[in-house]
């Protein structure tokens, strides 16, 4: 995903295509998830600080989750009203992933999607002392709500 294209490469595609197990609708949802992906990047990040942001990794959570993050190294400021925190890149990517898939999960029935929200979430719950910027923008950005 690169931000002044605003879409995933073939590579990302394939790999969020694959993790999300989604043959007749792969590309749909993988193109929803960056429209999301990018319309949250820019409701949180300050625009200065935006156009640091041009290459992006895909980590994978056994067995079907996965986050999106900043490949380059940097803490960004995020923002939430008038309330703001600091996270690096790979804390910033797993909110961010879980957020935007926070939203999917309430359009789709997908089962996908539901997958790759609840190892996430669980990730995110189970490190919650070390990637506590990650938790805590979770929280506030309402992503942790429970799911069966």
């Amino acid at each position: 995903m690169n931000h002044s294209r605003n879409t995933f490469s073939q590579n990302e595609c394939e790999f969020l295509s694959e993790l999300l197990n989604d043959i007749e609708r792969k590309k749909r949802l993988v193109l929803r998830f960056d429209e999301l992906y990018q319309q949250q990047l820019k409701a949180r990040i300050s625009a200065s600080r935006l156009s640091e942001i041009d290459v992006f990794g895909t980590i994978h959570i056994p067995p079907k989750g996965f986050y999106v993050f900043p490949v380059q190294e940097k803490v960004y400021l995020v923002t939430f009203d008038n309330f703001s925190i600091s996270l690096d890149h790979m804390q910033l990517g797993m909110a961010l992933t879980l957020e935007v898939l926070t939203m999917m999960k309430r359009e789709t029935d997908d089962l996908s999607i539901q997958d790759a929200y609840t190892a996430l979430r669980h990730r995110i719950l189970e490190k919650s002392d070390v990637w506590d910027g990650a938790y805590t923008y979770a929280l506030l950005a309402g992503s942790l709500q429970y799911c069966g």
